[in-house]
């Protein structure tokens, strides 16, 4: 989870958040106003410099949203500013893997729960693909999971070696 908070005592921009995952969740707020304009802006494309008006505020606010995109990045600009000092913050959530599912039907085919990783369904080819960014420990553990179960052939409970 990355945070951009701070301060506006004159006109300028927030740091930048990047969100590299699609699909994260963004906490965004606005607090103790005094008189001035803030926007909320996302960049049209990522280091392109143009940036797009999510929202434009003169009063508190904190809402969350779920981005559309993947390799967004935001920041608040005040464009105006009379008095006051205004707190602004954007968060990221945690974007957690909790099941997969077979991408035709729909069928659980494996889940996290309390007792740990959990095979639900036979598993009959696995596509590959690259990935772009470090995988967090958890992810690694799944995936090595996963491989087991398919190169097994089980389909049931994954016994560590």
């Amino acid at each position: 989870m990355a945070t951009v908070s701070g301060n506006f005592t004159a006109t300028g921009q927030s740091a930048t958040l990047d969100v590299v995952a699609l699909g994260e969740e963004l906490t965004v707020s606005l607090s103790s106003f005094g008189t001035a304009t803030i926007r909320l802006e996302r960049e049209r494309a990522p280091y392109s410099g143009a940036w797009q008006v999510i929202r434009s505020d003169t009063a508190d606010y904190s809402y969350t949203f779920r981005q559309d995109r993947k390799n967004e990045r935001y920041r608040f600009n005040c464009v105006a500013y009379t008095s006051g000092t205004i707190a602004y913050s954007v968060a990221d959530g945690v974007l957690e893997l909790t099941q997969i599912t077979d991408p035709n039907t729909g069928a659980l085919l494996a889940h996290y729960d309390e007792d740990g990783f959990v095979v639900d369904g036979e598993f009959d080819g696995i596509e590959m693909g690259t990935f772009t960014q470090p995988l967090m420990p958890w992810q690694e553990d799944m995936l090595e999971r996963v491989c087991n179960a398919v190169g097994n052939g089980i389909g049931e409970e994954i016994l560590e070696e």
